[in-house]
């Protein structure tokens, strides 16, 4: 993967004591459960998602409440001007739609009949 304006090169990566990501000449340790890689549309917005985590350019987004080893992280987006991020956040709880790293409410979930 690149970064849009060809800057730097993007990719996953793993050996015997972890997995890490590696934006341009960066290495970021990442939990091995990282599963799902985004690049923004624009700029150099980086994101990972996976079981208990989400990482923005490299930097870990917690969760007060949330238990890593019980939560997973998907279906992470960048608006397409980039300046913006979502995600589905499932714990025992349920699903919970996160926008920028806040937790929304007001909003339906398309797949059941539960408001939130």
């Amino acid at each position: 993967m690149c970064i849009r304006d060809s800057s730097k090169v993007v990719y996953v990566a793993a050996n015997g004591s972890g997995q890490f990501l590696v934006i341009g000449d960066q290495e970021i340790d990442l939990p091995l459960n990282a599963d799902e890689t985004v690049i923004g549309p624009v700029g150099s917005h980086v994101a990972t998602a996976g079981q208990g985590m989400v990482t923005i350019d490299g930097k870990v987004l917690s969760f007060p409440g949330i238990s890593p080893t019980t939560s997973h992280a998907n279906y992470l987006k960048f608006s397409p001007d980039g300046s913006h991020f979502a995600f589905a956040l499932t714990d025992r709880g349920g699903v919970t739609l996160v926008l920028d790293g806040v937790a929304q409410s007001g909003y339906c979930l398309l797949y059941t009949s539960r408001c939130v």
